[in-house]
Formats: C-alpha cells, structure tokens, sequence
C-alpha cells in the first residue's frame, strides 16, 4: 500500500472534508442534550451520516483540479 502523490494536500478535498463532517456528527451526537435529540426525527443522525459518506465516495471520483494535480517544485533561484 502506498500513499498518493499529493497527499499532503488530502485536507483539502472534497471527499476528506465530508469524511471528517461525519465524524464530527458522530462524535458530538453523545453529547448533544436529550430535550434536543428529541426535537429530531429518529434516525435522522444515521441518515445524514449514510449520505454524507455516500457524498464522499462519489467527491473522491470527480476530478478535484488544482487538489489532485501534482505540482513540480518551484525553481531554484540562482545569484550571480
């Protein structure tokens, strides 16, 4: 298994930042108060999150431009 070229960049695509929206959802949702878990519909965390990750898979499909390119260094500068 080997890392992808640009993955220092992974904090900036699509597919990243629903991924971690999820896990915010999922890691709050404990402490969320139960006067207001019931003001939601039942399941509706669960839902979100299934479709979020859905959302994910597909953003990791589509072409990001500038996030998946891979960029030469830039070059050295020389003084006389």
């Amino acid at each position: 298994m080997r890392l992808i070229p640009n993955w220092q960049r992974a904090h900036r695509f699509i597919s990243v930042q629903l991924m971690a929206i999820v896990a915010g959802i999922q890691g709050l949702w404990p402490n969320i108060p139960p006067d207001l878990k019931s003001a939601l519909p039942a399941g509706v965390v669960n839902w979100v999150s299934i479709a979020l990750l859905v959302a994910a898979v597909a953003a990791r499909l589509i072409d990001q431009g500038s996030v998946t390119e891979t960029q030469p260094p830039p070059p050295k500068e020389t003084n006389p």
